[in-house]
């Protein structure tokens, strides 16, 4: 239980190193799944498949940006 709870932590509280991979990752994964559906193949299974993981990825990108811009100082 103490790792998923250590597992947790460091999701609420990306470091930078992460935040970085883990955009460059979710970006790939976002624009592989738009050049996928634009190539028509949008009814086989792994379409849905890229369509999750580009939802979850979005999902943590959009945290990732919440989080950190109140951070940056102008």
């Amino acid at each position: 239980m103490t790792k998923f709870k250590n597992f947790l932590n460091k999701l609420k509280k990306p470091s930078v190193a992460f935040s970085i991979v883990f955009s460059s990752i979710a970006l790939a994964v976002i624009a592989f799944t738009i050049v996928w559906v634009c190539l028509g193949n949008i009814n086989s299974v792994l379409s849905y498949v890229f369509y999750i993981l580009s939802a979850v990825a979005l999902t943590y990108l959009v945290y990732i940006i919440v989080y950190y811009v109140p951070q940056i100082s102008l």
